[in-house]
Parts: structure tokens; sequence; C-alpha cells
């Protein structure tokens, strides 16, 4: 086989499993979404979105560390999949948004994961141009907050947004 099929069919196997997300079962009530799926390599992996302040919505995903017994956010989990969980942690902030039309989807990465912190941006961009939302990403000693929110919110609706942020930064300092 030569060396440009080998590269044309590992780059199609890339781009299939990036556009082909898992079936999350989801259980959603007024103020929650929590997601659950598995990876074919059967590591269980939960999406958690709760309501803040107002409208604004925080989106968080873990994975089930079998050896500790308990949800790790540290997506440092060894498998060929992960371009499958990308797409369908990208996927599940449509959910979000497509159930409750969020003014703001709140989230963060705290990790060294450079390849990963751009693809949430490319996420987000994405996101945020489909549906008309602004882009805010700010980050300091490989902590990154990424803020989706609506254009055009009134000046209350932006400092529910930032009271939010506030919020969650807090919360996951107690962690």
């Amino acid at each position: 086989m030569n060396l440009f099929k080998k590269f044309n069919d590992y780059f199609d196997l890339l781009e299939e499993s990036f556009n082909t997300p898992y079936s999350v079962n989801w259980n959603i009530s007024n103020n929650n979404m929590i997601g659950l799926f598995t990876s074919k390599n059967g590591i269980e992996y939960k999406i958690s979105c709760y309501k803040q302040i107002g409208n604004n919505w925080s989106f968080t995903f873990h994975w089930f560390n079998s050896e500790i017994g308990k949800w790790d956010s540290e997506l440092i989990k060894i498998s060929n999949d992960q371009f499958g969980v990308l797409s369908t942690i990208r996927d599940s902030m449509y959910e979000l948004y497509d159930k409750k039309i969020p003014n703001s989807i709140i989230f963060s990465a705290i990790d060294n994961n450079e390849l990963r912190k751009s693809l949430y941006k490319k996420f987000s961009n994405e996101f945020c141009s489909k549906n008309n939302y602004d882009f805010i990403n700010r980050s300091t000693n490989h902590r990154d907050i990424f803020v989706l929110l609506k254009k055009n919110l009134s000046e209350s609706d932006r400092e529910d947004i930032m009271t939010s942020v506030i919020k969650i930064i807090e919360i996951g300092k107690s962690n």
C-alpha cells in the first residue's frame, strides 16, 4: 500500500470519528441536563449542564475513573477514540442550546493540553457563528475559561453572566 493511500485512509478515519458523536442519554429538568455516554472502549463519560444565575448555564464533562471510583475532570484517559468523544462534547453544547436557549454557556479547561483547548476554541467559534453568539476566552496559568453568550443582551443579563462566571470559578476552587 503506498504512503498516499495510507495517509488518506488515516485522515478519512479521523474525519469520520470526528463527525460521529456518541448517542447521549439525557436526563433533563428545569435546572440541569445530565448526559451519559460510553465510548467504544467502554469508558463512561458524563456531561453536566447546570443553570446558574439568570439563564446562564455551566457545562462540564468528566470520565469515570474506575481506579479511584469517581468522576474525573482531567480528560487524560488514554483512548483511541478521542475524536468521537470530542465530537460528542461539541454536539452536547448544541443540545443544551436547543433545549434551554441559554443567555450564555460557560465552561473551562484546566490542563496543559493546548491541542484540546484549540479544539474547544474552534467549537466555540463555530457555535457562536451558527447561533449569533459572542465568544469570550481568557487564559491564565493553563486555566482557560470559555464564555459563549447571546449578542445584544441587556446590561442586567450581562451582569448575571459575570456573576455566574465568578460563581463557577469559586466552586471550581473549592473542588
